[in-house]
């Protein structure tokens, strides 16, 4: 039938080889274009932080909601009569979410009309610290993460004179 020693077979097996691998190449997809391409669509809760602002708030700071995330339902707001939250529409494709890592921290000055999201987490943790409406383990509990936020002591102490100027 084939004559395995003839060199017209082996030209022929070759060809059919060659011309399989191009076409297998031609068809294949890069591995990051491989599947479904994922976003995540939330809201995140932020709140103007102050002496006054209500414990309900200072708590919500910072949570995502939406389909994608543990907090799927939108809270109700306003919490309360003095309720200063507000949401903002969160949309990033999951590249976005998984290769950009964690923000830069930094210990440049604190700016309380541009935060940091490390000035963010220390003014928030002091506040609930410091709550008159907080309980005796919340104020454990918050004053436990104050101490391990990784921030300067002077810019720590530009925050705490800042929340007390604000009165």
């Amino acid at each position: 039938m084939f004559d395995l020693y003839s060199p017209d077979f082996w030209v022929i097996l070759g060809a059919m080889i060659l011309f399989m691998v191009l076409k297998t190449k031609k068809n294949r997809v890069s591995p990051a274009l491989r599947g479904k391409q994922a976003s995540l669509l939330g809201e995140r809760l932020y709140t103007r932080f102050s002496r006054e602002t209500p414990l309900p708030c200072l708590l919500a700071d910072g949570k995502i909601y939406g389909k994608d995330f543990q907090e799927r339902e939108l809270p109700e707001l306003p919490h309360n009569d003095h309720c200063q939250c507000y949401l903002e529409k969160l949309f990033q494709s999951g590249e976005e979410w998984f290769q950009q890592g964690p923000p830069l921290e930094s210990n440049d000055n604190f700016d309380p009309d541009n935060l940091l999201p490390v000035h963010r987490r220390f003014l928030k943790y002091y506040l609930i610290a410091h709550h008159p409406e907080s309980s005796d383990s919340l104020k454990k509990d918050y004053q436990d993460l104050l101490e391990n936020v990784p921030l300067d002591p002077e810019i720590q102490k530009q925050i705490v004179d800042y929340i007390h100027q604000s009165q």
